[in-house]
């Protein structure tokens, strides 16, 4: 049974470094300068920024999270949902726009207790 195994396996590495071999070179400047790489990674950097603003208005006392929408594209951050107070409001705001790669900042909160 190990032997068959090994065998296997000696095959299937065969074949892949076969298939490398015969593979296009891809560069990574090929990679860099596909549309489906650049919008990958944009959705990936708007998807981190919007989590590090939720983190960061995490941190705050007193103020959930999960009842406020945040979402990010291409710096512009836009808030959207409920609290309490102006005061808790005012934290949020200032809280999203401190973050880093905040660029522009949307808040469309209201105030309800």
């Amino acid at each position: 049974m190990k032997a068959l195994v090994a065998a296997v396996t000696a095959a299937v590495l065969a074949s892949c470094t076969s298939a490398q071999q015969k593979a296009p070179d891809r560069t990574l400047h090929d990679l860099s300068t596909s549309p489906q790489i650049r919008e990958l990674r944009k959705q990936s950097a708007d998807a981190a920024l919007g989590a590090r603003v939720s983190a960061a208005i995490a941190g705050q006392a007193g103020i959930n999270v999960f009842k406020l929408g945040v979402t990010a594209r291409a710096g512009v951050v836009t808030l959207s949902g409920n609290v309490p107070t102006q005061d808790v409001k005012r934290t949020v705001v200032a809280t999203a726009r401190s973050v880093p790669g905040v660029k522009r900042l949307v808040a469309h909160i209201d105030v309800k207790s």
